[in-house]
């Protein structure tokens, strides 16, 4: 999740995922692996996931998640990051997504995209367009495509 603005961004959340090296020891420390997804001939594509030992389960691509009781037994945990902030006059607009949406766009193509939909104040329509440019990657450079989920507040 992160807080945006026009002429400046700031990420408000963590992205808790297997390559950030505390998450990845305590998966390992609890009996977990850290690799990746891999192709017919063996190759790593994708990002990071979190497996039980000689196990396809549960293949996830995050460390922390709600209600995963199969990732639970190997390190991934429900415990949320809380962050608090103040919104000012200069808070435009906020943004919540899935990881299927950062995992091939970033902070800066996400603001750019914004910027004529909140001079328009049409935060579904910059919804529609996050979601459709995340989905276009994803097809263009990966085996399959993640959810994909976009909140836009326009302030």
């Amino acid at each position: 999740y992160f807080h945006l603005y026009i002429s400046d961004l700031q990420q408000l959340s963590i992205d808790y995922k297997p390559d950030l090296p505390e998450e990845a020891n305590r998966i390992i420390m609890s009996g977990g692996v850290v690799e990746q997804m891999t192709d017919e001939f063996g190759r790593g594509v994708g990002p990071l996931r979190v497996w039980a030992k000689d196990s396809d389960y549960p293949g996830l691509a995050m460390s922390r998640s709600i209600g995963d009781l199969k990732g639970k037994t190997v390190g991934i945990i429900p415990d949320p990051g809380i962050f608090e902030y103040d919104l000012n006059k200069t808070t435009k607009f906020i943004l919540v997504c899935s990881d299927g949406v950062w995992e091939y766009l970033n902070n800066e193509k996400a603001k750019d995209l914004g910027k004529k939909f909140y001079l328009k104040n049409n935060a579904s329509e910059y919804c529609h367009t996050l979601v459709s440019e995340a989905f276009n990657e994803w097809e263009k450079k990966d085996q399959f495509v993640d959810d994909i989920t976009a909140v836009v507040v326009f302030f």
